[in-house]
């Protein structure tokens, strides 16, 4: 921004009282002036998180749930975030206006694993990697998914992290045929697939 000199007052000698006062006005218009214009205030972070949710939605239009994951047809799809208000305010953002098979989304924010059961996709935020193990158990009906690679290697369903290509994702089919939820082949096909560790004896997946 330029700033025409004429406008700005010349510092003439005088009481230290008037030179403070200059520097409080100046104070004041420097900060007028830096203040970040409208559009300007999303963080990274924000920027990282509506990124985020976009991909959950997206996840979500390639998954099929079993008919009785749901109350009635009319019932929501709800997408849980775990700890996370940043990327709670975002999702409940994305998901305005939005459905998928007719069914209306909904965001709900949880701060316990214990209420896994009342969704439908979980997100856990990489920063919450220490509680993976319990978040990995099997919820039938229930999609659980990390911006971490770790996530789906320590039996959660689906995991993604950004690359110079876009997101890779990294799916554990294993977990996912025993939470009664099928993928899209067409994502299939663009993801990483772990092979199972141990065929045969993978986690039993909880009723909801």
């Amino acid at each position: 921004m330029v700033i025409n000199s004429k406008k700005i007052p010349q510092i003439q000698s005088g009481p230290a009282i008037s030179r403070r006062l200059f520097a409080t006005l100046l104070a004041g218009l420097l900060l007028l002036l830096c203040r970040p214009l409208p559009g300007w205030t999303e963080t990274i972070a924000g920027e990282l998180s509506l990124s985020h949710a976009a991909f959950l939605v997206s996840a979500a239009r390639f998954t099929t749930w079993p008919a009785d994951a749901f109350q009635n047809d009319m019932s929501p799809l709800i997408f849980c975030v775990y700890k996370d208000p940043e990327m709670g305010m975002a999702l409940q953002e994305r998901l305005h206006g939005e459905t998928i098979r007719g069914r209306g989304l909904r965001q709900v924010d949880i701060d316990s694993l214990g209420q896994l059961s009342q969704c439908h996709v979980l997100y856990l935020p990489a920063a919450r990697r220490g509680e993976y193990p319990a978040a990995a158990v099997v919820v039938y009906g229930v999609l659980t998914v990390s911006d971490c690679r770790e996530f789906a290697e320590a039996d959660g369903m689906l995991g993604f992290i950004r690359s110079e290509q876009g997101v890779d994702v990294i799916i554990n089919p294993e977990v996912l045929s025993q939470s009664g939820l099928s993928i899209s082949p067409s994502l299939l096909q663009m993801a990483e697939r772990l092979k199972s560790k141990n065929a045969g004896t993978g986690s039993r997946a909880t009723g909801r």
